[in-house]
């Protein structure tokens, strides 16, 4: 039946193709792009009692992963270079080892460096009880949203009667 209707409206069928790609493709992006990362820190009564926990959200919404940091010893930029540029992320030196505090490198070197700033600030500062830095999210989220809402459209296109 549903072939029957297709064929019968090769148009339809064209609308149904492009909704499923640009919904699919906009939920995909959303998902990936909308993971946001958090760096929380809390100081306990001794100056040496740090605990430090990594958080994967999705757009602080829903969390998918919490990690739990030993011993934070600094922060630094981790650089990936290739023919088309370099790109950095934040890296976090740990008991546990190299911990990029997020996936992605961007070319936004300076706001890197200010966030591994911020942090080893932190870390040597005692007397500051508290940090929480935040990476991901953010404007970007608003292009694979328009591709998800464009497939909605292309599928109401579609079955509208």
């Amino acid at each position: 039946m549903l072939l029957r209707y297709f064929t019968s409206n090769p148009e339809k069928l064209i609308f149904t193709i492009l909704a499923v790609i640009f919904f699919g493709f906009g939920m995909l992006f959303s998902y990936l792009l909308g993971q946001v990362n958090t760096l929380t820190c809390e100081r306990g009564d001794r100056v040496d009692d740090l605990t430090c926990r990594l958080t994967t959200s999705w757009m602080n919404i829903r969390t998918l992963k919490v990690r739990s940091i030993p011993r934070l010893d600094a922060a630094g930029i981790e650089e990936y270079c290739d023919d088309d540029g370099c790109t950095y992320r934040v890296i976090l030196f740990s008991g546990a080892g190299n911990i990029p505090l997020s996936s992605a490198y961007t070319s936004a070197e300076s706001s890197h460096r200010m966030t591994a700033e911020r942090i080893n600030t932190f870390l040597q500062d005692g007397s500051q009880q508290t940090l929480e830095v935040e990476t991901g999210g953010g404007w970007i989220l608003v292009v694979p949203v328009i591709f998800a809402v464009l497939g909605l459209f292309f599928s109401w296109k579609t079955f509208r009667q």
